[in-house]
């Protein structure tokens, strides 16, 4: 019948719902997670350009890393 049919097709259309909205919960996550490691990798570039600062302190090659880490 009809209302059967309509009734499949609410409860699908819930479970479309459910999904997208966990979807949304684990994109956010993603997001936030990527922010906090952009926030770290911030931190590390400004002390690594202070040590920088101190010849032979810090490789060029570990300031590049870190100025990478930051532009990704």
């Amino acid at each position: 019948s009809k209302l059967a049919q309509a009734a499949a097709q609410v409860t699908q259309a819930k479970s479309d719902v459910a999904k997208a909205k966990a979807w949304v919960v684990q994109s956010e996550a993603v997001v936030e997670q990527a922010r906090t490691q952009l926030d770290l990798n911030k931190k590390k570039l400004a002390r690594d350009v202070e040590i920088s600062k101190t010849p032979g302190a810090i490789s060029e090659q570990a300031l590049d890393v870190s100025r990478a880490a930051v532009a990704e």
